[in-house]
Parts: structure tokens; sequence; C-alpha cells
């Protein structure tokens, strides 16, 4: 965990760059119109023990009053108390899956060889965003009425500085990924491909690119999440990325 505390100031900050509120003891970020956990819940949970109780009903209260139809939090090695997790699951929360956060530790990304076959390019016109969320939908298949408010996610992504890329086979589409850079730290987020063109270097030319582009934009530390010792976490291990410690999203429905 030698990055932990520095990779949660990031991803308060991530969160804190689109609708969120301060709680007595945790920050929570809710966009109900994109109904995701990982846009959708409380992080930076630091409580005292006797005040968790208190905290997980305010919690639920907010999303209930942006009318999610879930209640998350986002718990870490540096969530407290330490028994958290334990508080949560007495209160009807279930967990929905470790994930390995990752650094990048490997070679200059110069030096990392791609499959010539593969093109990325960054993602800049109107009808780039079209391309990119029907992608992002089929290939982490996503259900078509949040189209219109995807839509309007992605706009306010972009403004608030995030960069999109999109993946390509000769001429054909067939990859996404996304970089936000705070605290001179960089995540990669969202790299995925079409069923059909997987095996094929597409997501290692994803993220080789918005990895060089946050070297290039003076990040020291370059990050990702994935899930915990899945296929994506062995494919981010050979380019390069260890694991520096795992979270994981406890939800219940509202």
């Amino acid at each position: 965990m030698v990055n932990a505390e520095r990779l949660e100031s990031f991803w308060l900050d991530l969160i804190s760059a689109f609708p969120s509120k301060k709680l007595d003891g945790a920050t929570v970020v809710c966009i109900p119109k994109v109904p995701l956990y990982v846009i959708n819940h409380a992080a930076n949970v630091d409580a005292k023990k006797e005040l968790c109780g208190p905290l997980i009903k305010g919690v639920e209260e907010h999303f209930r009053s942006e009318g999610v139809s879930f209640v998350c939090f986002r718990v870490s090695p540096l969530t407290r108390p330490s028994d958290f997790t334990s508080l949560l699951a007495d209160a009807g929360f279930e967990s929905k899956g470790e994930q390995s956060v990752m650094v990048y530790q490997g070679i200059r990304v110069q030096e990392q060889t791609v499959n010539p076959t593969s093109a990325v390019k960054q993602v800049v016109s109107e009808a780039e965003v079209a391309v990119l969320n029907r992608l992002l939908f089929e290939v982490f298949e996503m259900p078509p009425e949040w189209g219109k408010a995807f839509d309007e996610f992605t706009h306010e992504c972009m403004r608030v500085g995030w960069r999109f890329y999109l993946g390509y086979v000769g001429d054909e589409p067939v990859g996404t990924c996304a970089l936000f850079s705070a605290g001179n730290v960089g995540g990669i987020f969202d790299v995925g491909t079409l069923p059909r063109y997987r095996g094929q270097g597409v997501g290692t030319a994803l993220t080789l690119y918005a990895l060089n582009d946050s070297v290039l934009a003076g990040n020291s530390v370059h990050t990702l999440q994935a899930e915990c010792k899945g296929n994506a976490e062995r494919l981010y291990q050979k380019i390069g990325f260890a694991v520096d410690h795992k979270i994981c999203f406890y939800a219940k429905d509202l």
C-alpha cells in the first residue's frame, strides 16, 4: 500500500469534480441519471465507531433524496473504523466484488511495443462522442435507456478535464479508454474492446496511449482499477502495472 493515501486523495479529487456533498465522516457523489456504483457512492469514510450508524443512515437519506435506487459505499484500506464493512453488513449491505488499484511500475512507456494494426485517437468532436458512447454501451453492456443521460455525462466529464480515446483496427472504432488527472496522479478508466476484436492488442494500445498522455501531463503516478484477479488485471500486469491495494463497493437497494 505504498501509494494508498495518495491514490485515495486522487479519488476524492475525482468525485469532487462532480456534484458531491460532504457529510460528517464521508464525501458522497450522486449522479442518478447514470446509476453505476462507481459514480454513485460515499467515499473517504473516516468516522468514530459510535457515529457510523448515523453516518450510514445519513448517506441512505441523501441517496433517497437524490432519487437513486440504491445506496453504496466505497471501502478502502484507509476507511475508518477498520470494521466498517461489518457495520455495513449489519445494515444490509453486500459486497459487489473487490477491485485491485494498480500503479504503473514498468519501463518507459515509449519503449513499450504495440500491435501495429491498432491505432488510437483522442475524442474531440460531437460525432466521436457519439461513437465513443455507442462502444461503451456495447462493450460494458449498459442498457440503451441510459443513452441520453450518458451523452450528457460524457460531455460533463470532458468539461472538467477528462480525456477520452477511441481505439481502431483499420478504420473501424472498436475500443474505448479515458484519462483523468488530478494532484499529479493520472487515472485510466473504461478500457474496453468489442468482443470480436479482443486479443488483438487494442486494449494494450489504448492503455499505453493514455499512460503516455498521463506522463506528458506531468503526472508522477499512473493508476487504474481492475477486477481482482481477473483477466484485465493480468493484462495490466504484463504492461507494467502492479497491485498497490484493493477496494470494494458495498451496496443495497433502497
